[in-house]
């Protein structure tokens, strides 16, 4: 069980939890601008070719 796990190795624990904010911001969700941008933009592409006719596509990153 992981509650075990991490009672027996609090330090590691207090390792991760210090680098949980860093890792938090460098993540998508840590930066919403950017990541609303890219979802407007996907959006916008995918309205603009169902207007156009044209068949979904596969999404990029």
């Amino acid at each position: 069980n992981k509650g075990n796990h991490w009672a027996e190795h609090v330090a590691e624990l207090a390792v991760l939890r210090l680098e949980m904010r860093a890792r938090f911001n460098a993540s998508a969700m840590g930066q919403p601008e950017p990541f609303a941008n890219s979802l407007d933009a996907t959006l916008r592409a995918m309205w603009q070719r169902w207007c156009a006719g044209l068949p979904p596509t596969p999404m990029n990153e």
